[in-house]
């Protein structure tokens, strides 16, 4: 499972934090007792004109539960390689009726990585 925090930090001073970033006490989502710390692991995020950076995700564990949680930094989204900034500006150019090739462009990105998060939004759009 995964769990995002409202982290107050940048991309990029969350990454010099490395292994040392703190995570406020969060709640096991199932029993709401609290997580422990269970680790982490590594994972690439890609940011507007920066280089992809590696940075650290800390896991906690619920004793009760027996389930881990991954605790993502409310900049990313689960399961996507760009940071919440890139996202949300090519969202809003196509919002703005720009196509995806010239945003895909200008992020120096394939097409299908921007149609496909146009598309997830349209698919969202009903929920949100």
């Amino acid at each position: 499972m995964v769990m995002i925090w409202p982290c107050p930090l940048s991309l990029s001073s969350y990454a010099a934090a490395g292994r040392q970033i703190r995570v406020p006490a969060q709640a096991c989502p199932g029993c709401k007792r609290p997580l422990t710390g269970w680790g982490g692991y590594w994972r690439w995020v890609r940011a507007e004109r920066l280089p992809a950076e590696r940075i650290w995700i800390r896991r906690g564990w619920c004793a009760y539960c027996r389930r881990t949680q991954a605790l993502l930094p409310s900049f990313l989204f689960v399961r996507r390689l760009d940071a919440d900034t890139v996202i949300g500006w090519a969202l809003e150019q196509a919002a703005g009726g720009r196509g995806a090739r010239p945003i895909a462009r200008l992020l120096a990105l394939p097409h299908t990585t921007v149609r496909d998060w146009w598309r997830r939004v349209r698919a969202r759009t009903p929920t949100l």
